[in-house]
């Protein structure tokens, strides 16, 4: 967040790949800091050690900082997306009403390349929200409770087999898909 990392984080990171964990990274987006800036420190801090989960962005701060617009979380966005590899999932976490409310309508359809992870609090189940992709329009959102063996790190296209009671696929991140 802002301009500081855990100060577990390294040694964390490490740790959890010896013992072959499967890892993510998020960031906690924070309007008070550059975009860029925080982009630049996250990806530094992963260096060439890249998660199997993906890397998160963590869009539901209140801060009221300078750069808490849309448009300033897409520089965020794009400069993640543009500075990882491409066999990287990169993901966005964020509040179901913080993100209507941040997101204008018109600039939803970019933000569709990314899946979803609604923060869902106090709830007796978990919530995942996924991108349906859809040839003939914008992108749809497929919603489930259902609790998956592990729900931390999935591939995207085959959680549409949740609705069917048959999750498969369960291992690592998927591959990301770029905007047209």
């Amino acid at each position: 967040q802002n301009t500081w990392i855990d100060s577990d984080f390294i040694f964390n990171w490490q740790a959890a790949k010896e013992a072959r964990l499967y890892r993510g990274s998020y960031w906690f987006y924070d309007s008070r800091t550059d975009p860029k800036t925080q982009a630049d420190l996250w990806l530094s801090a992963i260096g060439d050690d890249y998660p199997d989960c993906g890397l998160w962005m963590d869009f539901e701060e209140t801060f009221g900082g300078a750069f808490g617009s849309e448009m300033y979380m897409r520089q965020f966005a794009e400069r993640v997306l543009d500075n990882s590899p491409a066999t990287v999932e990169v993901g966005v976490y964020t509040g179901y009403y913080y993100w209507l409310e941040r997101i204008p309508a018109s600039r939803r359809a970019w933000w569709g390349q990314f899946p979803l992870w609604i923060a869902n609090y106090g709830a007796e189940t978990p919530l995942i929200m996924w991108p349906m992709r859809s040839a003939s329009g914008p992108p749809a959102l497929a919603i489930s409770s259902r609790i998956l063996p592990n729900p931390f790190c999935v591939e995207i296209a085959p959680l549409a087999s949740v609705t069917t009671g048959s999750p498969t696929g369960m291992r690592g991140a998927s591959k990301r898909r770029r905007p047209l």
